[in-house]
C-alpha cells in the first residue's frame, strides 16, 4: 500500500488491545508512521488497524445471546477527553442509560441485532462500539466480551446482575430477562487530572449518597501526568443519580 495516497485523518490502533491502548488519530504520513510503530509494539499478534475517522457521538451496546437469540441489555453513552489531547480518544466517563430518543435507540438496536447475526453469534456476551449521526449508525468494533465497568453500571441503573445472566447462559440454563425502565442514571468517571480529582472530592462532600462505589488512588499531593489510556487513570468512581436529579453537574468536564 502506498501510504502517500491515504486520505487523512485516520485512526490507528492495535487489533487486540483494550482500554484505549495505542489508539490515536493521525493527520499525516509522519504521524501515521509513529502511531503504527507504537500500535505494533503494543499488539500481541503484531496486527495494526488503520481506519477512517467516523463522525457522530459514540455509544456502546452490551448484549447477551442464547441459542442465537439476542438480548440488548444496555446502551452506554461514552465521553472522551477534550482539548489538547482529544485525538487520543481517551474515555473519561460512561453513562447508562444513554440519552437517546426513541428513534435513535431503535436505530442502534436494529444495527446491533444485524451485526450479531452477521457474525453468527450464538452464545455469550458481546460489546459493540458505534457512532451515531444524522446519517445513521456506523459500527466501530465488536468484541466477544462484556465492556469494562459495565457490570456495575448496569446493576446501578437497572438492578440487573449481568454476571449471573452470563453464568446461566454458560450453564445452559434458561435466561430470564425482562426489559425495564432504569431506576437510576449510572455514571462512572475516571480520574486523570487535578480537575477530575477535585470534581470527585466535591461530589463526595456535597452528594455522598450518590456515590455507589469508588476506587480512587489520587491524593491531595498527587502529581498528575499525561495519560494515554484507561489503565493510566488515578482511579474511578461510580454514581447512582436519581432520575429527577439534574445529572449534568456530575458528567465529565465539558459535557452537558
Amino acid at each position: 500500500m502506498n501510504i502517500n495516497k491515504l486520505k487523512f485523518p485516520l485512526v490507528v490502533k492495535p487489533s487486540d488491545r483494550s482500554a484505549g491502548r495505542g489508539v490515536v488519530k493521525v493527520n499525516n504520513t509522519e504521524e501515521l508512521k509513529i502511531a503504527y510503530k507504537n500500535a505494533k509494539s503494543l499488539s500481541n499478534n503484531g496486527i495494526v488497524l488503520v481506519e477512517e475517522v467516523l463522525d457522530g457521538k459514540q455509544f456502546s451496546v452490551e448484549t447477551i445471546s442464547e441459542n442465537g437469540i439476542h438480548i440488548i441489555v444496555a446502551i452506554t453513552e461514552e465521553f472522551f477527553r477534550q482539548g489538547k489531547y482529544e485525538d487520543d480518544f481517551l474515555e473519561v466517563g460512561h453513562l447508562i442509560p444513554a440519552r437517546l430518543n426513541n428513534k435513535e435507540k431503535s436505530k442502534i438496536q436494529k444495527e446491533t441485532l444485524k451485526i450479531l447475526d452477521a457474525f453468527e453469534i450464538k452464545f455469550g456476551a458481546c460489546h459493540i462500539e458505534l457512532k451515531l449521526d444524522i446519517n445513521g449508525v456506523k459500527i466501530i468494533e465488536i468484541a466477544s466480551r462484556m465492556g469494562g465497568w459495565r457490570n456495575t453500571l448496569i446493576r446501578d441503573a437497572y438492578g440487573y446482575n449481568i454476571n449471573e445472566m452470563l453464568l446461566n447462559v454458560s450453564l445452559n440454563k434458561k435466561m430470564k430477562f425482562k426489559e425495564q425502565k432504569n431506576k437510576f442514571n449510572a455514571i462512572v468517571n475516571f480520574i486523570f487530572t487535578k480537575d477530575d480529582f477535585e470534581h470527585y472530592k466535591w461530589t463526595r462532600k456535597k452528594y455522598p449518597e450518590f456515590i455507589s462505589d469508588d476506587f480512587v488512588n489520587a491524593k491531595d499531593d498527587t502529581k498528575f501526568f499525561y495519560a494515554s489510556d484507561l489503565l493510566c487513570s488515578n482511579g474511578f468512581y461510580y454514581l447512582k443519580i436519581p432520575p429527577k436529579t439534574d445529572m449534568k453537574q456530575f458528567l465529565p468536564k465539558g459535557y452537558k
